[in-house]
C-alpha cells in the first residue's frame, strides 16, 4: 500500500480509478498471485475504509488454477 501512495502521490480523496490502473499496469506481467496480493489492500482500502467503492469496483482478481497436491 505503501508503494501505491508514493507513486499515485495525490492527495487520498483525488484518486480516480485510471490512477489505480496505472500502478495495476506495473504487475500484469507478474504471477496472478502477485497481481491478486496487490488488489486486496486496495480494495479493502478504497471501499471500507474510505467508502470510495467506485474507484476499486471495476477491478477483478485473476483466475488461478487449482491444482491438487498428490501425495505418495
Amino acid at each position: 500500500m505503501l508503494c501505491f501512495f508514493k507513486v499515485v502521490n495525490k492527495d487520498l480523496r483525488l484518486i480516480t480509478a485510471q490512477d489505480v490502473r496505472e500502478y495495476l499496469a506495473g504487475y500484469m506481467d507478474s504471477l496472478a498471485n502477485t497481481y491478486a496480493n496487490v488488489l486486496k489492500p486496495l480494495k479493502v482500502f478504497f471501499s471500507d475504509f474510505l467508502g470510495m467503492s467506485e474507484v476499486v469496483e471495476s477491478f477483478r482478481f485473476p483466475s488461478r488454477s487449482f491444482y491438487p497436491k498428490t501425495v505418495f
